[in-house]
Parts: structure tokens; C-alpha cells; sequence
């Protein structure tokens, strides 16, 4: 996402797809929906309407994204 998305710039999920994980295996649609709700919740993503999704300035940065993932516990992840 962080290279694909500009900060402050309105995008649709769409535009992000697909999306492969470090194997190059496609990564269902549906975890990337997940993924945004959770950004969403953490505040780094804002919905906009219909229009799509705008990141939070200094939020689309590799170390942004390492920051909000080393919140999540292990604990939490089951």
C-alpha cells in the first residue's frame, strides 16, 4: 500500500489489488478488506464516502506500517 497510495489522495481498494504476500501468492480479496477495517480502526486509513479510502499523512510509510503491525500482541493473533 505504501507504495501504491498517496497520502491525502482518495483510492479505491481496488486499485490496490491484487495484492501477493512474500511467496508471490495472491492473498484473498477479502483479507485485504479486513486489513483496511483494521487500519480503519487504528485511525492510520478514513473512509470517504463512496469515493474510497484516504491515508493519513505520514500513516503510508513502510515504518508507519511496522509501527501499527508491532502493536498487534501475539496473544491476539491467537
Amino acid at each position: 500500500m505504501a507504495r501504491v497510495v498517496k497520502p491525502d489522495h482518495v483510492f479505491g481498494i481496488e486499485s490496490l489489488l491484487p495484492v501477493t504476500d512474500a511467496a508471490g501468492e495472491e492473498v484473498p480479496g477479502y483479507q485485504v478488506y479486513l486489513t483496511m477495517a483494521w487500519l480503519r480502526s487504528l485511525g492510520a486509513v478514513q473512509k470517504k464516502g463512496r469515493d474510497g479510502y484516504v491515508v493519513r499523512k505520514h500513516a503510508a510509510t513502510n515504518g508507519a506500517f511496522d509501527d501499527v503491525w508491532g502493536r498487534v500482541s501475539a496473544k491476539s493473533l491467537g
